[in-house]
């Protein structure tokens, strides 16, 4: 009776190993299904890869066309437009210049010319109407900046005059002299008015050799 229930039992191992044996054989992965698994998943990957370069990409050429437009915008927010020969516009001012031997009136050349003690003794008188185009008030400045254009055509940059020399009056007013960067004229101008100078400028006598000096006038709205 012993012998039977040991074979009983030798029996049910045999019969437990046999089952285990199958059902790892069942779930055991050919080389073939590895490989079919891996390129599966692999070809997920770079699907999820794709799909986020696309959405990247589309962000990064946004947001450049974003920066481009700021750009632009700046640069024509600082660029005065020709509206015609002798009217050049800043934003909402449109700015006038008289003519004079140099062309528009905006051009400042002081080439070989006499240096001068006072205004009386200037001859050229630059004249520019500023208006205000737009229904609000609007503020203004008037510069008078290096010719940097002329002074490379004339390739006087080891004569040029330092605008330190310069002196200059509006309206027949004060004699002052010109600092670096600084405005000319600062004012505002109300809806539709219109605003006219009369400016000299010349070079001090303080300076005793033959000077040279190419600058134009420019003004800009500001905020």
């Amino acid at each position: 009776m012993i012998g039977d229930i040991v074979k009983d039992s030798e029996k049910r191992e045999k019969s437990v190993f046999k089952d285990k044996k199958i059902k790892a054989k069942k779930n055991r992965l050919k080389q073939s299904d590895i490989k079919k698994y891996s390129m599966s998943e692999l070809d997920h990957v770079i699907s999820k890869i794709k799909a986020n370069e696309v959405k990247y990409t589309i962000i990064s050429v946004l947001f450049m066309l974003i920066v481009l437009f700021i750009i632009a915008y700046m640069i024509f927010s600082s660029v005065l437009e020709r509206v015609n020969y002798n009217v050049l516009q800043h934003r909402d001012l449109l700015i006038q210049f008289s003519e004079n031997e140099n062309g528009l009136g905006d051009i400042i050349d002081l080439v070989n010319v006499n240096t001068y003690s006072s205004s009386n003794q200037v001859l050229d008188v630059y004249e520019v109407s500023i208006t205000n185009s737009s229904d609000v008030a609007k503020k203004y400045k008037v510069f008078i900046e290096d010719d940097l254009d002329m002074i490379e055509i004339d390739k006087c940059q080891d004569i040029f005059l330092d605008r330190s020399f310069l002196r200059y009056s509006i309206n027949g007013g004060d004699i002052r002299a010109l600092r670096d960067n600084d405005s000319i004229i600062f004012g505002t101008l109300k809806a539709k008015e219109t605003v006219t100078y009369k400016i000299k400028v010349w070079v001090s006598d303080i300076y005793s050799d033959t000077p040279h000096y190419h600058g134009k006038f420019v003004v800009k709205q500001v905020d």
